[in-house]
């Protein structure tokens, strides 16, 4: 309670959830969460220092609904600021951080959802944080054409950089669970998938790729391409047999 606003701030901007961190860490997020909660004005914070404090919270399962509305109506408030703020990814940071959570009361992710809809902002972010922002509004459960259209189409201007496994996963799992099979997408996923299974560069000894092969396995299926190829019986071995 001793710590002004901008000092507060400043902690919950290094405070983000770490293994490295012992249980002072998460207390202080946690008395910062609850002096917030019955502090009345919280509107010197700048966006920046929101979307910090978003992030840290959710980072620790922070999940305090009458905080959590009051920095979401902020940033709803200051979407134009948010929008043309130096740093482009704030806006896909802010809508992680409320999917953490699943918290799907939040207004901003609507914003954020419309955003995607103009291709030419949203390229101003990178590959990854494209790749992120889909994963995240389908964990919300937010859909929208366009959008998802415009971030498929980008995703596949650069898909020479999904690396591996963990990279497509999520990106097909969110496509997936709200049912649009973007064909181009799904394809360029299955044939580097079967590469890199010929290549026998997939180590399930690993459980990231391990899990991320089941996810992607589901994707696939969920998309119907058990029923069009043969080879994705290569899927089923793989993810259950590991060969």
């Amino acid at each position: 309670d001793k710590l002004t606003l901008a000092q507060a701030a400043n902690c919950l901007c290094h405070t983000g959830f770490s293994s490295r961190f012992r249980s002072q860490a998460q207390g202080l997020v946690r008395a910062i969460e609850q002096s917030w909660t019955k502090t009345e004005d919280l509107s010197p914070l700048r966006v920046v220092e929101v979307v910090d404090a978003l992030e840290t919270f959710t980072s620790w399962g922070m999940k305090t609904p009458p905080l959590l509305d009051r920095l979401d109506a902020m940033l709803v408030e200051r979407q134009v600021e948010l929008k043309y703020t130096g740093n482009v990814s704030l806006w896909v940071l802010a809508t992680q951080a409320f999917a953490k959570v699943e918290y799907t009361d939040a207004r901003w992710p609507f914003v954020a959802l419309d955003l995607a809809r103009d291709k030419l902002f949203l390229e101003k972010v990178s590959f990854f944080q494209q790749s992120a922002l889909i994963a995240s509004l389908a964990k919300l459960q937010l859909f929208d054409e366009t959008a998802y259209r415009n971030i498929a189409e980008l995703l596949i201007s650069d898909a020479g950089l999904f690396r591996d496994m963990q990279d497509f996963a999520p990106v097909l799992w969110a496509y997936a669970s709200v049912g649009y099979y973007h064909k181009q997408i799904f394809d360029i996923a299955y044939d580097r998938t079967l590469q890199w299974f010929e290549a026998e560069t997939v180590d399930l000894t690993k459980r990231d790729t391990a899990a991320a092969l089941v996810q992607v396995a589901w994707s696939f299926a969920v998309a119907g391409y058990h029923r069009q190829y043969e080879s994705f019986s290569a899927f089923l071995d793989y993810s259950f047999w590991g060969n």
